[in-house]
């Protein structure tokens, strides 16, 4: 009798234990199903909300430490688990590629250690909080060029760059003083106010021309330099993480009047020259290319060599020296198409067709062609703007290419 009883109890335990599984897992499968979430969730740390809606969540879970850094788009992690077939000549790999909805994180990225509330514009332009962005490898690799300088808790930013090693604001001079600008300020009484920055590292350029009242936006990828965009959004300064890759910039056609490149280390003459034809894609009439690069200067036999192939580039894009002066040359777009319809027949780059919208951006492919410009603006000889800030609320000519009036938009100006 005894044995008998011995031999249920095991029995029985499998049976209370196979049971209690099934109705675990069937009460997180209908959880699972109530919530909708196929996305997976890291940490068990929450943040509580208030409020009895049903339809709001109780609490957000908080991502795991390890995920305090997670871009989800520019995550290279994912593009390594995915194995996604990229070129990596193209930076392809540098470019947006979003994860499946199966592979998005449901969380709250959480704050690095440590983490401290930023300190307060205009100071932050100088300096920012150590433990915000824990990279200090920048601070040794560019030592020598006073892109920035640990210094207890902080790190300091002495305006310093690859060119320009005795700070960005007497680089903005120059440039201003080299187009003959009043004064070497270089927002030209007003008539310069959008600048592009590529390859602009910790952004000291774009944020030293805020004082000038320009506002510059300023462009890296996340490289080996541990993302630099992150100093540059700590600071306070306009940037984005991205490259020039294989799609066009997320900017309709003439929205800057500057596009500048201090050693960013960009090869202009790929695929015909498509990189530099992205940049006059986005450029005023009028605009300018800031060029400061060994190219521009230095004689041995290959700096030679891309110096003249790429001044025959864009001589062919119509493009003009407007100054040249130690490292650094500055290119001029034309004001009208004239110089565009004056070219040999089948001369490279051509002309973009007319059907191509130069407007049409998100997730287009560049094109190397040549963007011609409107009627209207061949006409007026360029942009035609109102100098800043009159520009603000000035009507810009550019509103007939899209039949909108000077009337509508005065009422929509209307506050």
């Amino acid at each position: 009798m005894g044995r008998g009883k011995a031999d249920g109890k095991p029995r029985k335990r499998l049976f209370t234990t196979v049971l209690l599984l099934a109705i675990v897992g069937a009460l997180f499968f209908l959880y699972s199903r109530k919530s909708g979430s196929s996305s997976i969730e890291y940490g068990s740390k929450s943040l509580k909300f208030g409020g009895d809606d049903s339809a709001i969540p109780k609490t957000i879970p908080v991502c795991d430490d390890r995920l305090s850094e997670l871009i989800p788009c520019l995550d290279r992690n994912f593009i390594y688990q995915t194995r996604l077939k990229l070129d990596l000549t193209l930076m392809e790999h540098y470019e947006r590629h979003c994860p499946m909805p199966e592979r998005r994180y449901n969380c709250l990225i959480p704050p690095p250690p440590g983490y401290k509330i930023p300190i307060k514009w205009p100071k932050s332009i100088d300096q920012v909080w150590r433990a915000n962005i824990p990279h200090t490898h920048l601070a040794t690799e560019k030592s020598d060029q006073r892109w920035m300088v640990v210094k207890g808790e902080k790190i300091v930013f002495p305006g310093g760059g690859t060119h320009f090693h005795y700070g960005a604001d007497k680089y903005i001079a120059s440039i201003a003083n080299m187009l003959n600008f009043p004064n070497n300020v270089i927002n030209n009484e007003g008539r310069l106010r959008n600048v592009f920055d590529v390859g602009c590292g910790v952004a000291s350029f774009g944020g030293y021309l805020l004082s000038s009242d320009v506002i510059a936006m300023s462009l890296a990828p996340n490289d080996v330099h541990e993302n630099q965009i992150q100093f540059a959004l700590e600071r306070g300064i306009p940037a984005y993480l991205g490259v020039l890759g294989t799609l066009r910039l997320p900017y309709p056609s003439r929205s800057f009047e500057l596009a500048h490149c201090s050693r960013c280390r960009i090869d202009w003459l790929q695929r015909n020259g498509i990189l530099l034809l992205e940049l006059d894609r986005i450029l005023r009439p009028g605009g300018y290319f800031a060029y400061s690069s060994p190219e521009a200067y230095a004689q041995d036999e290959e700096d030679r060599r891309i110096w003249k192939e790429m001044s025959a580039l864009v001589g062919r894009m119509c493009w003009k020296i407007a100054s040249k002066r130690n490292q650094t040359v500055i290119w001029v777009k034309p004001l009208t198409n004239d110089c565009y319809l004056k070219r040999e027949p089948d001369t490279h780059p051509p002309l973009c067709s007319p059907s191509d919208d130069p407007d049409a951006v998100w997730g287009v492919k560049m094109k190397a062609c040549i963007t011609r410009y409107s009627d209207q603006m061949h006409r007026a000889k360029g942009a035609d703007l109102a100098p800043w800030p009159a520009r603000l609320t000035t009507p810009p000519p550019r509103l007939a290419d899209f039949n909108y009036s000077t009337e509508m938009f005065e009422k929509n100006m209307v506050i």
